[in-house]
């Protein structure tokens, strides 16, 4: 026979485990209403509600009906085992906490190493926890790459710094990324062709972003790039056929090769810091009408602005050397 305070403490430490949802409300009914006490005792505890990481497996249920009915309510337990078959994904299944309290179950989780882990929620959004880099991946290698289609949104939470190369490669479903802080690299194809891709806020620590991080980002209309940063790779945002505005960080002196190329939405852009424009950097920019340079220009290369037939220029120093094909602003 249980020590009945010694029950109530296991019973509470297990209903650590449980929650309301996901069917499990019957197998509740099915413990409390045996004992009307232990129902007050177990409703008025501090941590009845406390939802954690940790699933609650079909043996752990079965196992608390049996301490809390005893073996002489084999109906109830009876019962509780029925439920529990016929909703074997509910109790098999890991439930987190999201950000404002809600419970989200989750498809799948992981590690991308010893201090990087990864979960993706049926909410759709994908969290990368823990500290360092995020590691380097080949086209089809993402730990997450048989989930992609259920990705809708991406949060990377603090400590991590680095989002190594082709991370996010081909989460075509994904309106949303949210970076912390901490990043200050988002490396060579990181978010490429996450072609859904509206919205994006860079942190204030970024130092550079990679090549080809943010090709064929088609639905991305605006990108704000800190001051903080200091280079942007070559391609970085080819294809973004919807953006629009675009404001460069003070500190980037290098447009480098293909870097705008076919940005057919960009209207203007603001210069003044850029000292070396690379060949093909606003290739077929067929919107692109207002540019301000800086009067330290020295360079843009071949066919920069090729196909950029509505550019109305200021601002270019005499010294500058302009290669060929790019009639537009000359």
């Amino acid at each position: 026979m249980y020590d009945k305070q010694a029950m109530y403490r296991e019973i509470e430490a297990y209903m650590q485990h449980i929650n309301f949802a996901y069917n499990c409300y019957e197998a509740y009914i099915s413990l409390f209403d045996i004992n009307e006490r232990y129902n007050d005792v177990l409703n008025l505890s501090p941590g009845f509600f406390t939802i954690t990481r940790f699933s609650l497996s079909k043996c752990l249920l079965l196992e608390t009906a049996k301490l809390f009915c005893g073996s002489k309510d084999e109906r109830t337990i009876q019962k509780l085992i029925r439920i529990v078959q016929s909703n074997n994904s509910a109790f098999d299944t890991k439930l987190v906490l999201a950000e404002g309290g809600a419970l989200v179950k989750l498809i799948a989780e992981g590690d991308c190493n010893a201090n990087v882990s990864w979960r993706l929620g049926y909410d759709g959004i994908l969290v990368i926890t823990g500290n360092g880099h995020i590691p380097d991946y080949a086209f089809d290698e993402t730990p997450w790459g048989a989930y992609v289609e259920s990705i809708t949104s991406i949060v990377v939470e603090d400590g991590i710094d680095v989002i190594g190369k082709n991370c996010f490669i081909g989460c075509t479903e994904v309106t949303s990324v949210t970076l912390a802080q901490s990043v200050r690299l988002i490396d060579n194809g990181a978010f490429y062709g996450c072609s859904s891709l509206e919205e994006i806020t860079l942190p204030d620590r970024l130092r550079r972003i990679g090549e080809s991080a943010f090709f064929a980002c088609s639905s991305l209309k605006s990108i704000n790039v800190p001051d903080s940063v200091t280079a942007i790779g070559n391609g970085a945002f080819m294809k973004c056929y919807a953006l629009e505005s675009v404001k460069l960080s003070s500190k980037v002196s290098e447009i480098q090769r293909w870097t705008f190329a076919e940005c057919h939405s960009l209207k203007s852009l603001d210069l003044s810091a850029v000292v070396i424009i690379g060949n093909s950097a606003f290739y077929n920019c067929k919107s692109l009408m207002t540019l301000t340079f800086s009067d330290m220009l020295g360079s843009v290369a071949d066919y920069a602005f090729r196909s950029c037939p509505h550019i109305v220029a200021s601002g270019i120093p005499a010294t500058a050397v302009i290669g060929v094909g790019n009639t537009s602003i000359k």
